[in-house]
């Protein structure tokens, strides 16, 4: 079984998260693929037996050109962040995935929107 990487976008990328069998069987493939958002307590079923559920179809398309190729891609990452889950029904194989999403924060400080990326500040100074 080929597992997902880990990996860490900017909000909007494009992003593919990989998953194959070795199974031999002539059956479609089986793999599904599970999604938990950071903080939630259970996983979503987004694919089963490699097909996006019709819910899920505007975040997610599978993409896989050979048999027992599964791979998930995330449309437009916008508040993703999770562990995605890829398992093999056949073998009962599965493999986990974190993706972070990097992207633009606020603070509000004095009634004043602050909007900044990769900058360090001084939390003390601007709000007290």
């Amino acid at each position: 079984m080929t597992r997902p990487s880990n990996v860490a976008v900017l909000t909007n990328s494009v992003v593919v998260f990989t998953c194959t069998t070795d199974s031999t069987s002539p059956n479609p493939v089986l793999i599904n693929w599970f999604y938990t958002a950071v903080g939630a307590g259970r996983r979503t079923v987004i694919v089963t037996n490699c097909d996006v559920l019709p819910q899920h179809q505007s975040v997610y398309r599978i993409e896989g050109a050979a048999p027992g190729v599964c791979n998930l891609t995330v449309n437009s990452v916008q508040l993703n962040a999770g562990t995605f889950w890829c398992q093999d029904l056949e073998t009962g194989d599965y493999s986990t995935a974190e993706l972070v999403v990097l992207g633009m924060f606020s603070l509000h400080c004095n009634h004043m929107l602050t909007v900044f990326a990769t900058i360090w500040f001084d939390l003390a100074s601007c709000c007290q």
